[in-house]
């Protein structure tokens, strides 16, 4: 008739929940336990235990502490608790459901402890939290639908959800705001994921492929445009100027570089440029390699992604610990316009030639492809560097270490030129003398009107084995465009009238064989039999559309 255990008055019900606590987390053990193992002692005068004004237990501060045990079910009759710290402590087990059935919670830090198994469903049910921690522990499975409303801080919803982790897949935290690793690292999922996320606020990957390949796209296009029509509108006469075609052709050798394997583009040579397409490919494959590594994963452990987080067991804040700051991306900057810069200008310009009519198509294919090679290599270059210091660098050093590293990939396609060049030397040469053959020497400039005539006879030559159709209307062509006072020369040239002669009493030009320009020039007799066609045509056709008589007899 005296036991007063279960009077509500006498014994509180939040003060025996509190007795059976401390049995099951071995309160014996604790490394502060006052008035905990008093059995006369207010239970809000417990160490760690907070009440309102009506010795309602609204928080319990044990942090720290020494507990160990398990967690009883019996929590759930702190029906006022709106705090419940128990993290760095050793307490084992798994996190009873009655956790859910604190209506008041609004601070839970379980952090640092042994506890196992899954996170209980019930925890769904806390329509207030605004801290959950349960990182440090080895929870499984999927993370319940926590209310996400209060959750709003970067450290206010932590759990082991990041890799590598104690299992194969860390628990999935699809509403964690930060997500710890084995080693206690930490990383924000609130952060972007990648480079492109950061910069320009793309969602996903693929999303940012699409429009990192459509710039491309665009600028080169840009390029062709803008080259394509300036060339048309100048109405330049080195469309005809065969000297000035063979400075682009060294020219573009010589941007693309010499020793490099992308030089092969320019050649006619299939065997050359299914090496340098291999190359290119080579690179692109590397670079991709550094760019997927960059991506943070939280559940593949397959990236290179470095957590910089770090949530300290004393502290509810968690802190980033890089120290990379503007400086560090300045140096990037520098290194990246020293290394990469005249790539992307040289690209830009092939890109220019190929734009140009001076040049036969097959000309201006090989140009565009060579320059489209080279700005592409050179962009992915960039931003591979730039998302890979993004996922990795911690300071301004690390940014500069990952730079140089990435920028030896594009000394790949120098390397293997080398390479090549060791391994099958006589294939090297022959690919070498194409280059040669195709790139001649550029002439010295000369008179202009002795440039348009060695032209002529040159384009004629290189037409004498199509059908005289073709080379009539050719010829027409390009002698409709000459200036009537340079005309007379230029045909006079075609039908073999090497002697001095003049056409102009004002300037006193003449033509000879053994001139500086044409010495050493002698058409084949295929040749000579389809440039004397060509004359009968021309004749033929002046004779019915030209009224200057006196013209057509200096012709004949």
């Amino acid at each position: 008739g005296f036991d007063l255990r279960h009077n509500p008055t006498v014994c509180p019900l939040e003060r025996n929940t509190l007795r059976h606590f401390y049995i099951s987390a071995k309160g014996q053990e604790w490394t502060e336990s006052m008035g905990w193992d008093d059995e006369y002692a207010d239970h809000c005068s417990y160490y760690g235990v907070v009440c309102n004004d009506e010795s309602q237990v609204v928080e319990l501060h044990l942090a720290n502490n020494g507990l160990s045990g398990t967690l009883t079910e019996k929590v759930k009759n702190l029906k006022f608790l709106r705090r419940l710290d128990l993290s760095d402590n050793d307490i084992k087990g798994s996190i009873p459901s009655g956790v859910g059935e604190l209506q008041h919670l609004d601070h839970l830090r379980l952090s640092y402890n042994a506890f196992t198994g899954e996170v209980p469903t019930d925890l769904e049910n806390l329509q207030n939290l605004r801290l959950l921690h349960l990182h440090g522990n080895r929870l499984t499975g999927t993370m319940p639908p926590i209310p996400s409303d209060f959750l709003t801080g970067v450290s206010s919803f932590v759990s082991d959800c990041g890799v590598p982790s104690d299992f194969g897949t860390p628990i999935r935290c699809p509403e964690c705001t930060m997500c710890c690793n084995l080693a206690g690292n930490c990383q924000s999922t609130e952060i972007p994921t990648s480079f492109q996320d950061e910069v320009l606020g793309f969602d996903i990957h693929q999303q940012f492929s699409w429009v990192f390949g459509i710039s491309l796209a665009t600028y080169m296009m840009f390029l062709l445009i803008g080259s394509f029509a300036y060339d048309r509108l100048s109405e330049s006469r080195s469309y005809y100027d065969r000297s000035m075609k063979e400075r682009d052709k060294k020219y573009a050798l010589n941007k693309i570089g010499s020793g490099s394997v992308y030089s092969f583009f320019l050649t006619k040579n299939w065997v050359a440029w299914f090496i340098a397409v291999i190359v290119m490919g080579i690179q692109a494959w590397i670079l991709a390699i550094f760019v997927e590594a960059a991506r943070l994963e939280f559940v593949d452990d397959n990236s290179d992604f470095i957590y910089s987080w770090r949530c300290p067991r004393n502290e509810i804040e968690c802190d980033d610990t890089a120290d990379q700051d503007v400086e560090g991306w300045i140096m990037f900057a520098v290194l990246m316009a020293s290394h990469l810069l005249s790539d992307l200008l040289n690209g830009s310009k092939l890109l220019v030639l190929s734009a140009k009519r001076r040049h036969s198509l097959c000309e201006r294919a090989r140009f565009f492809v060579g320059g489209s090679c080279l700005i592409f290599i050179t962009a992915f270059t960039v931003y591979a560097s730039s998302v890979y210091n993004v996922a990795i660098a911690r300071s301004n050093t690390d940014i500069v270490i990952n730079s140089v590293i990435i920028l030896f990939v594009t000394q790949v396609d120098e390397q293997l030129f080398i390479v090549f060049s060791a391994a099958s030397p006589k294939s090297m040469k022959k690919v070498e003398r194409h280059l040669k053959q195709d790139i001649k020497k550029p002439l010295p400039p000369k008179d202009d009107d002795d440039d348009l005539i060695f032209d002529v006879v040159e384009h004629v030559e290189d037409q004498s084995k199509r059908s005289q159709t073709k080379i009539t209307n050719y010829f027409r062509e390009v002698s409709e465009d000459i200036s009537a006072e340079v005309e007379p020369k230029a045909e006079a040239v075609v039908t073999g009238r090497w002697d001095e002669e003049q056409f102009d009493g004002e300037r006193q030009l003449s033509i000879r064989f053994d001139s500086p320009k044409t010495r050493g020039k002698t058409l084949a007799p295929e040749s000579a039999a389809a440039v004397i066609g060509v004359r009968e045509k021309i004749d033929r056709y002046d004779e019915h559309n030209t009224d200057d008589e006196e013209q057509m007899m200096r012709l004949h």
